[in-house]
């Protein structure tokens, strides 16, 4: 008997599993790593509708792997997608992202046409300082804004859902924001399915940051599972460091500079910058200790710099905020012979 209800209990476990593993399906995944990306083709995951990326290529590694947005050339579409194959009814759109800024009109994955009076389509997206999620309906295209203010240089894990009554918005994990909404999604006859800008017909808005993966359900996932999804990947991604005092830069010279900060605990000291906001340059010094400095040099006269601090302690790696800095300010004296 005890052996047939663990066989029972077995069975049912089983099951769970096994439904879970069936409705968490998406209809569309696609992430940026070495083993998705190829070339410039990224392999959908849930099916047939791989993406294409035009522009600049490059994916780092760290903290994870990750498709550079350049703001000014790339961008990623999804061409086998038609409106009839997309979802009708209900729709969920999660990504993981990192920005290096916000803009008026920012898009993360969207099918969208929006010129005034004729809105049509959906977009799990952004503006100057918050993520946004909008579903269009024969009454009207809302876009809901969440309420944490998106931050330069950190990762999000973001979600928008549609269960045809209502329109909602998470922040790693969190329910943020909420509106009634009914009615079937409308769509345009024609439009971009877009990753990593906000593209239709009258305007194209490329973004400047990094995406690591997309997903497009149609469906409405639940608050918990939104949670688990953000908690599977969370760790990967790297908390967001607040020195305990600074950081500060000092000119040194005319091709120096020094950098100082503070933190909680000790721990080497990394500060990575360059003259764009993906930065590219890396000055580190291992020993640990609470109160840093480091000197970071190659600096061009008349030139705008960006950097950030990096930690890792006994709770993993921390990024700063990404600083900006004007070597046109330099008043350092020249080395004279």
């Amino acid at each position: 008997m005890r052996i047939a209800r663990w066989l029972i209990l077995g069975s049912v476990i089983a099951a769970t599993s096994i439904c879970h593993a069936e409705t968490d399906r998406p209809i569309g995944h696609w992430v940026f790593d070495q083993a998705g990306v190829h070339a410039r083709s990224v392999r959908d995951l849930a099916g047939g509708h791989d993406a294409t990326i035009t522009g600049n290529v490059k994916l780092v590694d760290r903290p994870v792997e990750a498709l550079t947005f350049d703001g000014t050339t790339t961008s990623v579409e999804v061409k086998g997608f038609r409106a009839a194959q997309l979802p009708q009814e209900h729709i969920s759109a999660e990504a993981w992202v990192c920005l290096n800024r916000g803009t008026t009109w920012g898009g993360v994955v969207g099918y969208i046409q929006d010129n005034g009076s004729y809105e049509k389509g959906w977009l799990l997206g952004y503006n100057a300082s918050r993520f946004n999620f909008s579903v269009s309906t024969a009454s009207k295209l809302p876009y809901l804004s969440s309420k944490t203010e998106l931050r330069p240089g950190t990762w999000y894990h973001i979600a928008g859902t549609y269960d045809g009554a209502q329109l909602k918005i998470y922040v790693n994990g969190q329910l943020e924001n909420s509106t009634p909404l009914a009615g079937s999604i409308a769509y345009p006859p024609e439009a971009f399915f877009q990753i990593g800008a906000y593209h239709d017909q009258d305007e194209f808005f490329l973004g400047d940051g990094l995406v690591h993966e997309v997903r497009l359900y149609d469906r409405a996932l639940s608050e918990a599972e939104v949670q688990t999804h953000y908690r599977a990947k969370r760790r990967q991604f790297p908390r967001t460091l607040d020195p305990a005092l600074g950081p500060y830069l000092q000119f040194v010279s005319q091709s120096t500079a020094e950098v100082f900060w503070e933190t909680e605990q000790p721990c080497p000291s990394v500060v990575e910058f360059g003259p764009t906001r993906s930065l590219g340059n890396r000055v580190e010094d291992p020993a640990a200790k609470a109160v840093h400095r480091v000197t970071l040099t190659g600096l061009h006269p008349d030139a705008i710099y960006y950097y950030h601090i990096r930690q890792v302690d006994r709770e993993g790696e921390c990024i700063s905020k990404v600083y900006r800095f004007d070597t046109g300010l330099n008043y350092a004296l020249p080395n004279w012979p």
